[in-house]
């Protein structure tokens, strides 16, 4: 879909409101479709808009809520759905959105408050599933509508390896994930937004440094083993990840 294209969609009145709704579609390939559709026109201005938290709307590092927080939160959810369709989709507009300091507050806002964004993140990265969480259920009203694609979340953790066993992650999600990961080092922790210590400690329980450079040696690997077009394909895998040790590198001796 071109640009033109993209934005004069984007502006028609009732598209967004209509999307969003089809986010939560019940009919799984509706649904995909919906997620594949605000991943094109995310990079337009009146959707992505919908998804920046703003003070006074109860959404970013507040933790209150907001509008906009609830439609990340949605995202997130999609973003770890069995069909894996859905999940490029969902991971490619989180990582558009996160090109914006207030979205990594709002998700840093959301671990904060759910406790499940840095798992949900860290499985673009290595294909596991944990054992059953303790993960307290959507609340009723707009954060509740996460409820239907949750199902299928959980459905996913009793069927994939634990941790420290499992594979590198379809690259395609790999490259959003670590991507995700260097604009919240960059954009929040390096910037030293508030929280910024809890957030990295939860960074840290969820051993998502290991996690990328796990992601780094294998996109070596492939690097050495494969031609050109792999060569290229890793690079930007590659950039992200040391951009994203740097940052907390940095952040780190702030902090000290």
């Amino acid at each position: 879909m071109g640009p033109e294209v993209a934005e004069r969609i984007a502006k028609t009145k009732g598209v967004s409101v209509a999307l969003e709704n089809g986010l939560l579609d019940e009919h799984e390939m509706l649904r995909r479709a919906n997620v594949e559709l605000l991943c094109n026109l995310v990079v337009c201005e009146p959707v992505f808009d919908r998804f920046v938290p703003r003070p006074g709307d109860g959404g970013g590092g507040g933790g209150g809520g907001g509008a906009a927080e609830s439609r990340l939160q949605i995202l997130v959810a999609l973003a770890d759905v069995d069909d894996l369709q859905t999940r490029k989709a969902a991971s490619g507009a989180l990582a558009v959105l996160s090109s914006d300091e207030r979205v990594c507050s709002g998700f840093v806002a959301l671990q904060k408050k759910r406790g499940s964004l840095l798992r949900i993140f860290r499985r673009l990265l290595v294909d596991e599933e944990e054992e059953e969480d303790d993960e307290p259920e959507p609340e009723e009203g707009a954060s509740g509508a996460t409820s239907k694609v949750k199902k299928e979340e959980k459905g996913r953790r009793r069927r994939r390896s634990k941790r420290g066993e499992s594979p590198i992650a379809d690259f395609d999600l790999v490259h959003r994930g670590v991507f995700l990961f260097r604009n919240l080092a960059v954009l929040f922790v390096e910037k030293q937004k508030s929280g910024v210590k809890e957030f990295m400690a939860s960074l840290a329980e969820e051993e998502i440094v290991s996690v990328v450079e796990r992601v780094v040696k294998e996109g070596m690997r492939r690097q050495k083993e494969g031609g050109p077009d792999v060569v290229a394909a890793m690079r930007p895998v590659l950039e992200n990840a040391l951009e994203f040790v740097i940052a907390l590198r940095n952040a780190s001796q702030v902090l000290e």
